[in-house]
């Protein structure tokens, strides 16, 4: 499965192949909190040489149709990537980095050994600790940290500012 990924990713043309994910919980789990709207995601987006894998859950057709008629940015959206876990196991084993917010494809990505970037809110759930770019159970994991209470700004910069740097091959990989 994870060759069928990889052949289709691959009808995208070169560069980075990044998963995304911009929606995190239910309201009962701090979705709010959790959750930064895709057109926040523009500065991330507009990294040179990325094609950018829809990993959100839910169905986002339409927030994607908007988006792409709005600002020229395609997001590749496979469903049957995301119905069963096997397959999105298996995509996320194709690309070459994932970049969410706190969902439990950060943990998926973390445990399969593949590059995860995840965007924290100021005041994140245990699991991601309060400091630190790393998370102890997950080598691959990068998180990115508000600085401060609803603070996405700062944290949507330095991630990419770190995306472009990765794709032009100015950071050491995976990181």
């Amino acid at each position: 499965r994870v060759g069928v990924w990889r052949r289709r990713l691959a009808t995208g043309g070169a560069g980075l192949k990044v998963g995304i994910s911009w929606q995190g919980g239910t309201p009962k789990s701090r979705q709010t909190a959790r959750s930064i709207p895709l057109v926040q995601w523009l500065p991330i987006l507009s990294a040179p040489g990325v094609q950018f894998v829809n990993l959100q859950y839910a169905d986002s057709a339409t927030e994607l149709a908007e988006l792409e008629a709005a600002t020229g940015f395609k997001i590749v959206d496979w469903p049957e990537a995301r119905s069963e876990y096997d397959e999105t196991a298996a995509l996320l084993c194709a690309l070459d980095l994932v970049i969410s917010v706190c969902t439990a494809v950060i943990h998926l990505g973390g445990a399969l050994g593949k590059p995860v970037w995840v965007m924290a809110p100021y005041s994140p759930e245990w699991r991601y600790g309060i400091a630190g770019e790393k998370m102890p159970w997950y080598p691959s994991v990068r998180i990115f940290r508000q600085p401060g209470y609803a603070a996405w700004g700062p944290v949507i910069a330095n991630v990419a500012q770190s995306l472009r740097d990765l794709a032009q091959g100015d950071l050491p990989w995976p990181h």
